[in-house]
Order: C-alpha cells, then sequence, then structure tokens
C-alpha cells in the first residue's frame, strides 16, 4: 500500500506573509508464497496431524518526509517449519498438543511454538473451551507516528536487528450455550506481546522553527504490550428472520522504557467498546438487512500537550486522548432471481445512513507563534479533521455459477 499526505497552510499577519508546505510519505508492500504438506491419521480415540510448511516472504518499506528520506528497505526471507499434533477424544472431552519448530533464514534463528487446547462438551446445550499458545512473529507489524501526529501500521520482515522477531503468550478462556436456535458464544481472553514496534520522534511535535522542520531525529522504540477482554456474541433464528449482537470490553496496552518513563498507554487499536448488532429478514425473494456499528473512539497523541522540548520519556498523560465514537447504521435490500438459469442477486444499499461524522484521525501541523497583543507571543497549533466515508449509496448484482 501507499500513502501520502501533503499540506499547505498560510499566515497572514500585519507586515508578515508566511507559506508553508508539509509532505508525508509511506509506501509499504509485503509479498508472502507458500506451501503446506501434512499427513493425518485418525482412530477412535485420537487424530494425529504432522508436516512441513515453507513460506517466503518479501517486503519493501518507504518513509520520507518532504525530501528528506527516513526509513526505507527491500528484504526477504525464508521461512521452514515442521509441525506436528495430537487431539486425543472421550466421550466430551478434546485435548490437543501441538507444537512448531521453525527456521527463520533471516537471522539464523531456531523457534519453538507449542500450543495446548482442550474442549468439553456436557451435553448437547453446554459446552467449554481453553486453549494456550506461545507463538512467535516473524513478519512484524510497526507503528509509525509522523511529525503530524497521525499513527498508522505497517508490516516489515523482522531481521534479527532493528526489527525483532517478536512473540506473544495468549490464553483464552470460553463457553457456549445452545438451544432453540440461539446461540451464546462468550470468550476471555488474555495476550502478552513481547517486541512491538513503534518508530517516531523522540522530541515529538515542531519546534516552531520553519527553517528546520527537516531536521527529524527518529527513532524506533522496541518493547512489551498486553491485550485483554471478554467477546460475548448472542444469535437469535426464526423463520424469516434472524439478528445477533456481537460485543466486545477490552484493553490494549504498549509500554517501552524510552517513553512515558516506561508505564503502560493505549496501543493504536485500543478499542474499549465495540458492539456489533446485525438483523435480516426474508419476505420471499427479498431479503432486508439493517445494521448498527459502534466503537469507542481510538486514542490519538495530542501534540497540542507539549512544550517546545518534551521527549519521548517525559510525556505528560494529558497527551494521549480519545477520538469522538465511531457509529454507524447501515440499511439494505436484496432481490433474488435466475438469470439465464443461473442464480442471481440485484441489491441496493446504504452505507451510514444518517451520514454521521465519523473521525479518521487529526493531523496537528505546526506550532505557530501568534501575536497576543498584550504581551509575549502566544503559539497556535494548527490542525485538521479528517473523517471516514459518510453517506454512500451502492448498487449490486450478483451472478452465481
Amino acid at each position: 500500500r501507499e500513502a501520502s499526505l501533503s499540506s499547505l497552510f498560510n499566515i497572514d499577519r500585519p507586515l508578515e506573509s508566511l507559506s508553508v508546505s508539509l509532505q508525508n510519505a509511506q509506501q509499504n508492500d509485503i509479498m508472502t508464497l507458500g506451501n503446506t504438506t501434512y499427513l493425518l491419521k485418525r482412530t477412535k480415540a485420537s487424530t494425529v496431524k504432522s508436516g512441513i510448511d515453507y513460506k517466503y516472504h518479501q517486503s519493501t518499506y518507504l518513509f520520507s518526509e518532504d525530501d528528506l528520506l527516513l526509513l526505507s528497505g527491500n528484504d526477504a526471507a525464508h521461512e521452514i517449519t515442521a509441525f506436528g499434533e495430537n487431539t486425543w477424544q472421550h466421550k466430551g472431552l478434546a485435548l490437543t498438543f501441538g507444537a512448531r519448530l521453525t527456521y527463520y533464514s533471516a537471522d539464523k534463528g531456531w523457534y519453538l511454538d507449542p500450543k495446548m487446547q482442550l474442549a468439553y462438551t456436557i451435553d448437547e446445550h453446554h459446552s467449554f473451551k481453553a486453549s494456550a499458545h506461545y507463538a512467535h512473529q516473524y513478519t512484524r507489524q510497526i507503528n509509525y507516528e509522523s511529525r503530524l501526529g497521525q499513527s498508522s501500521d505497517y508490516l516489515v520482515l523482522a531481521d534479527g536487528n532493528q526489527f525483532p522477531v517478536g512473540s506473544s503468550l495468549q490464553f483464552m478462556l470460553g463457553h457456549t450455550f445452545r438451544k432453540n436456535n440461539w446461540l451464546i458464544d462468550m470468550e476471555l481472553y488474555h495476550k502478552n506481546l513481547d517486541g512491538t514496534l513503534e518508530y517516531a520522534l523522540q522530541i515529538p511535535g515542531f519546534d516552531g522553527d520553519f527553517s528546520s522542520v527537516k531536521n527529524r531525529s527518529y527513532k524506533i522504540f522496541s518493547g512489551k504490550g498486553r491485550v485483554y477482554g471478554l467477546d460475548l456474541l448472542v444469535r437469535k433464528e426464526w423463520k424469516h428472520f434472524e439478528t445477533q449482537i456481537a460485543y466486545t470490553l477490552s484493553k490494549s496496552l504498549r509500554q517501552f522504557k524510552e517513553i512515558r518513563r516506561n508505564l503502560p498507554f493505549p496501543a493504536q487499536d485500543d478499542r474499549r467498546h465495540q458492539l456489533k448488532w446485525l438483523s435480516s429478514y426474508h419476505l420471499g425473494r427479498f431479503k432486508l438487512s439493517a445494521n448498527f456499528i459502534y466503537s469507542s473512539g481510538k486514542p490519538y497523541f495530542a501534540i497540542n500537550e507539549l512544550s517546545a522540548q518534551n521527549t519521548r520519556s517525559e510525556l505528560p498523560r494529558t497527551a494521549i486522548r480519545n477520538l469522538p465514537s465511531y457509529q454507524r447504521i447501515d440499511l439494505g435490500i436484496d432481490y433474488s432471481f435466475h438469470f439465464f438459469s443461473q442464480k442471481s442477486t440485484l441489491g441496493f444499499s446504504c452505507f451510514n445512513i444518517t451520514d454521521h461524522q465519523n473521525v479518521k484521525y487529526l493531523q496537528y501541523i505546526f506550532s505557530i507563534p501568534t501575536d497576543s497583543r498584550i504581551g509575549a507571543p502566544l503559539r497556535t497549533v494548527v490542525g485538521s479533521e479528517t473523517t471516514l466515508l459518510g453517506r454512500t449509496l451502492n448498487f449490486r448484482f450478483r451472478l452465481e455459477f
């Protein structure tokens, strides 16, 4: 993917005029090719699976500001894995133990990933599940925070140096209930991350000197993370109508020794509450649908809360805020018929029918000296607000063969 952000603004004051143009550009492409071969053996009491997995990764990335190249690379790596697992079954119990042993060519390292899964069915209505999994990540996600305060995630390959191989330890415990076309599924989860990556300025924001905006000091920070929460799904089906509600209560944190005195802070994907309510009604050949989507606002970095020389380790707690919540209502109608004996569907939908203005991010441009008229000059942060897609109509035609 590629992204380019340009900003141009003018400042007009008595006997003074200033025009500044800023441009940030990011490019990122990743390709993965591979093959998996395995053997499967089943008996009445167990199932054994073993095999070999091969992947070839290639990644290119580039980050620049104006005509200054910040970070770039064109990397390739091989991933060769031998894996195996055994599932024992007895009455309503299924217990799985497995492991993966991987050789990663970029750092010539060997990595072991064990896992355990348990499923227990009490009766036709109730079942329980649990899992524990330790895994390594060779395709790394790095969060890039530009000088404008905009954060985006990109994919790079671990190289054992500036991009270390990441790891995660995750646990899950859940319960499922089924009866009379009701489904209630609940999962509790906890994940510890090691080797999370952030690419950002050591002294964030602008210094107010237009002539030195290119003297940027970026650094790759490596730290830890933690994600925990609850997923709840409730679904009910009738003859012509079905509805489901999916709710997530979660918290996602990041922690770096050189950021905020090693105190945890919200990750970019932190959304405390997420709710999806999906419904559909079948009336003959017609299908009517309605969706409601809600999510807590994502965290963002408020540059206007910083002093001129705040380093990453000294960031105030008030510098991290949340955007307004995301809200959306979608309506749609589909008509099914046969077109030249082929099953077909003609549909119309309206995305975000209320045209709610959902904010994507706040972009801070510059700290500009302004005349207070009564004493020392004041400084004003100039910025803009970027919104997501508003009300959008969509027509579709689908032909199935």
